[in-house]
Formats: C-alpha cells, structure tokens, sequence
C-alpha cells in the first residue's frame, strides 16, 4: 500500500542517559538547524567521522569530549563553549530514559524527544525542533556551471600545492569562503573534495582521520 505524502518515515531510538546529555544534544542540535548544517556538514567541518553526527543524534553516541566542544564552537562560529555546555536545573545524578524519534517528512525533518516519567511510566515530551530535509543530490541541486566552477577552484589550490601539507577539513572551507565570498555550502565543498579521494586509479588527495581530527592531504606527500 502506497504511503501518503504526508506520513512520515519514523526512526525511533533510545537511551538512558543524565539530564546533562539531553541538554547537551539540545543544544548542539539547535545550533546545527539554526546554521543549516546537515548532520554530515557539520561532522566534516568538525573534522570528525563523517557520520558522527548522525550517531550523535540518534542517541548512540553521547559522552563528549572538550575539544568536541572546541571544534563545534569554532565550525559554527559561536564565541565561548558555555554557549554549548548548558547548566542543567536537574538532579544530573539521576539517569533517564530517553526517546528520541526522528520523523521524516518529504520536506522536512522533526526531532521529537521524550523522557519516561518513572512514577507515572509514560513517555513525557521534553522538546520538539524541526529541521530541513538535507538528503538532496547536490549534482540535481547546483548547476553544472556551478559545481565546475568548485572542481576549478580546488584543482587550482592543488596545483598552488596548498595541499601539501594537511588541512583541516575547517580550514579548507574558510578558504573556499574566502574565494567564494561565503557563496559554496559545505556540502558542495566536501562532495568535490571527496570526488578526488575516492577516485579508483589515483587519488590526488588522501582523507587521514585521527584522534586530533581528519585532516586533507596530496598523496604525493605521504607514503601511501
């Protein structure tokens, strides 16, 4: 039977966790909507596993460290970690359970999370934030004029060998905003970044992750 455009397509997932993780993921989910981050954006401008938001949204992942808060601050241009680690009027002593479903619209996305109230053993809302629908081919998005014009620009920084030493995924978008007068989404930059790191033959630049973040670089300038 054919769904109607207007039911969505629900994931549902929970945890038991303090108050303080719940306020946290507030937080930094408020601050990627309000930026028009996707999840994936926002992990590669972290410089982490590209996925690493996604899990954090589903509730799979949640102890942070610092310099996770460092780098979020600095990839949304927020002044100050306090702004993302937030004060809790609760008993953070006391874990809960949480669930949080993700309803996907066509259009549009909404975050619904909910703590079991032990006395009463019901799920009570905490809060609801609706999102974008981010899943959107950027090659059926942007123009091929456009999406060449990036190909250009990260061809010419290549051969300028800019990368040639490691850049932070972050690093390499203030470039681009730089040049592009803030005009390229991340997304845009990361596809095409991607485009040269996963070619089968020879790939010009190699994606490294490690505990300090991901960082870019040629492959003419590590051992491969």
């Amino acid at each position: 039977m054919k769904k109607k455009n207007d039911e969505p397509k629900i994931r549902v997932y929970t945890r038991k966790c303090y108050p303080m993780y719940i306020a946290i993921y507030y937080r930094m989910l408020i601050h990627r909507i309000s930026q028009n981050l996707s999840p994936k954006e926002m992990s590669f401008l972290m410089g982490k596993p590209l996925d690493f938001m996604t899990k954090v949204e589903r509730i799979k992942f949640i102890r942070w460290m610092i310099s996770d808060f460092f780098r979020t601050g600095r990839s949304l241009k927020i002044d100050g970690i306090g702004l993302l680690f937030p004060s809790v009027k609760a008993d953070i002593t006391e874990t809960f359970l949480y669930q949080i479903s993700i309803k996907t619209y066509e259009d549009y996305v909404v975050y619904d999370m909910k703590k079991m109230d032990s006395e009463k053993e019901v799920f009570i809302d905490e809060f609801q934030l609706i999102d974008q629908k981010y899943d959107i081919n950027i090659y059926q998005r942007y123009s091929e004029s456009e999406i060449q014009e990036v190909r250009d620009w990260l061809k010419t920084v290549f051969e300028e060998d800019y990368f040639q030493e490691g850049r932070t995924p972050l690093e390499i978008y203030k470039k681009n905003c730089v040049d592009f007068e803030n005009r390229v989404k991340p997304i845009v930059v990361l596809t095409i970044l991607h485009e040269q790191v996963n070619l089968k033959d020879f790939p010009t630049i190699k994606r490294v992750e490690s505990k300090s973040g991901a960082y870019y670089i040629a492959t003419s300038a590590v051992d491969i």
